[in-house]
């Protein structure tokens, strides 16, 4: 098990973020679990399943990994079924990038992480206008959300994983001039394919995740991929720093009480919710097929 890194008290994203990973515990393999949360050292801790790997960001970013075609295709497909999954259950990450995608070396197989800007399906986020989208979806901006906006943020992640960190669109502050900037010489057919209908600007046309399952480059068997250059990146293990007490002084004995109180309370509802609507159930893909994609 791993404690995550305490937060203050009052980062409401931070409970927030606790709320969504009880309620998605154990409802699909890429998410992590959730033990536990309180307060340590007068900060807002959260007890996580413990994951040995680094986020895509830093195998693209830092580490300058090339991946190979079937790996991106592995990393993919779970992506999208992880998607699907969140659509099941009505809610929408609005965070997926490649630092928010941790990959194990030695199997290939991913956890999303950070639900703390998660949404239900069908609210708004409430971007500002003037901030560049980076791997959001044009709609964060003035529309409510679906799971498309996943995809699309989906689908920008892999082009950054496929393409050695490469972005496909000239980013800038104003979102009518974010051109595409096309797939690099060589690259699959089925992959093109695949991004050019999951990075669709309009929602209408964007494939849903249950479509996206039954792509090519999704449904087709995945190949033998390479895990040895995951094992060529160090994986650094430090040991824990020294409780860091300064933070108490910031907050009230009263408030600190109050938190804890309300946390206890918390987890009490958060027990009663899930066995009364057993959210423990396992995720259910839909069945692959090449044929039907715009149904």
């Amino acid at each position: 098990m791993d404690a995550q890194a305490g937060r203050p008290l009052d980062d409401l994203e931070a409970v927030q973020e606790t709320d969504f990973m009880f309620y998605l515990n154990g409802c699909h393999v890429s998410f992590p679990r959730i033990y536990d949360f309180g307060i340590r050292s007068g900060n807002y801790c959260m007890l996580l399943e413990y994951n040995c790997a680094h986020s895509l960001d830093y195998f693209i970013a830092k580490a300058k990994i090339q991946f190979d075609h079937e790996l991106v295709r592995h990393i993919s497909r779970q992506l999208v079924e992880a998607c699907e999954c969140l659509r099941q259950y009505n809610v929408v990450h609005c965070d997926i990038a490649p630092r928010n995608v941790l990959i194990m070396p030695l199997t290939g197989n991913i956890k999303l992480i950070d639900f703390g800007k998660m949404r239900w399906s069908g609210t708004r986020f409430g971007m500002p206008n003037d901030m560049p989208l980076g791997t959001w979806a044009p709609e964060v901006r003035h529309a409510p959300m679906t799971c498309k906006a996943d995809i699309y943020s989906v689908a920008v992640t892999i082009y950054m994983v496929a393409f050695s960190g490469k972005v496909p669109f000239h980013f800038t502050r104003d979102p009518d001039n974010e051109n595409f900037l096309g797939f690099p010489d060589g690259a699959p057919f089925t992959m093109a394919d695949f991004l050019t209908r999951t990075m669709c600007r309009q929602v209408v046309t964007r494939l849903s995740a249950e479509q996206a399952l039954r792509h090519p480059f999704i449904s087709a068997p995945v190949g033998p991929f390479n895990v040895d250059i995951l094992m060529q990146v160090p994986y650094e293990f430090t040991e824990p720093k020294p409780e860091n007490e300064k933070f108490i002084g910031q907050y009230s004995t009263k408030f600190v009480q109050v938190l804890e109180a309300l946390i206890a309370k918390r987890k009490q509802s958060i027990s009663q919710f899930a066995r009364s609507y057993n959210l423990q159930q396992p995720f259910t893909s839909p069945k692959s097929s090449m044929t039907n994609l715009e149904q």
